[in-house]
């Protein structure tokens, strides 16, 4: 738009001086509310980006608080991770031990089957009709040094005793036998010392007891005459017994009997058609001995002929490494109860006390015909 004329004096007019100056003045003079402005707009903005960052600081918290809750979430989510692992590893432990155990179990039961069954096929193999194990032989650990080992002919006076009191091969209890037989062993060997008759640590047969007591009573052995001869002949020898017939001529005088060879005594008992061989040493599960078995146990074992039983003492006494052709001596023995003699005699009483009882009374109270 074109300027008008006179401009200047119309400005004059109403008292703006130096107008060109003025104009710089205004301008000068807007400058302090332009700055003002500006300053005003700049604090402004300064606060406005003060909250800005305070709002960014309080969202810089939150996301801090967040990552904090997630943290902790994570935390515990990796907690119950490592719980649950754990658990599942526990549960994991146990349960293989649960395996373990029964396969253990499974192991035990198949091992025994397969002992079972090993046992049964050697004592087959000699045709017995019984076996049975202790849990131990008579050099156990258990007992004394001055006794173990050497009680052997002591073991064989208790079977043979507790024998003439209700035979049971079932329930007879081999370890019982045992113990009691150290019992006896330790306490003759005393009385042998004490009497200055003690000579070897193994009795021989004219060295054991004659009397022995026990719970199950006390028992009188009378000694028969001593057999002896060679346990294999392999040609005829004069005045010397082969082992079978030597227990033949033995069965007449007695059912019980002591066979010693070499330092092995065992005892045999016949009853009811069966030979019962009893014998305290080591055997292992194939009924014989076995020097690399450092378990082995005494056994009782069952032939219902003496040819099998025969068969038996050759193979057990070559696990021995004794020589079939060594000398045995077989000992008769008849052994008595003291409480069973004094039980008949007291029955004997009483059945003749109660016999004159009743003639008494018939002689008061005649019957009448």
């Amino acid at each position: 738009m074109p300027r008008r004329k006179n401009w200047r004096t119309a400005e004059a007019k109403r008292g703006v001086k130096k107008p060109n100056k003025q104009r710089q003045t205004d301008l000068t003079g807007d400058t302090g509310p332009i700055n003002s402005t500006e300053f005003d707009l700049d604090m402004g903005d300064t606060d406005t980006l003060n909250n800005s960052n305070l709002d960014n600081m309080g969202d810089t918290d939150l996301h801090s608080n967040a990552n904090n809750s997630n943290l902790k979430l994570l935390e515990k989510s990796e907690l119950k991770k490592l719980e649950i692992s754990e658990l599942n590893i526990l549960e994991i432990s146990e349960l293989n031990k649960l395996e373990l155990s029964e396969l253990n179990q499974n192991n035990q039961n198949e091992q025994s089957k397969n002992n079972l069954e090993v046992v049964s096929k050697f004592y087959n193999s000699f045709n017995a009709n019984f076996v049975k194990f202790g849990t131990f032989d008579q050099y156990a650990t258990k007992f004394a040094d001055q006794s173990r080992g050497n009680q052997c002919t002591c073991n064989c006076l208790v079977f043979l005793s507790l024998s003439t009191l209700n035979f049971d091969s079932n329930t007879l209890n081999l370890d019982y036998i045992l113990n009691k037989g150290d019992d006896i062993y330790r306490k003759h060997v005393q009385e042998l010392t004490t009497q200055g008759l003690f000579k070897n640590m193994l009795l021989n047969f004219d060295e054991i007891p004659v009397k022995i007591e026990i719970p199950g009573g006390s028992f009188i052995i009378n000694k028969q005459t001593i057999l002896f001869g060679i346990a294999l002949q392999y040609q005829e020898l004069t005045g010397f017994l082969t082992l079978q017939e030597a227990i033949q001529n033995c069965i007449k005088q007695s059912n019980k009997f002591l066979i010693m060879i070499g330092a092995i005594c065992s005892a045999v008992y016949y009853y009811n058609h069966t030979y019962y061989f009893f014998d305290t040493h080591s055997h292992s599960e194939c009924t014989l001995n076995n020097p690399l078995d450092s378990s082995g146990k005494s056994i009782l074992i069952g032939f219902a002929d003496l040819h099998d039983l025969l068969s038996y003492l050759y193979a057990f006494y070559t696990s021995l490494q004794i020589d079939l052709d060594s000398q045995f001596e077989i000992l008769p023995v008849c052994i008595s109860s003291k409480d069973t003699d004094k039980d008949v005699t007291k029955q004997i009483k009483n059945y003749f006390d109660d016999q004159k009882l009743r003639n008494t009374k018939q002689k008061k109270n005649p019957t009448s015909i």
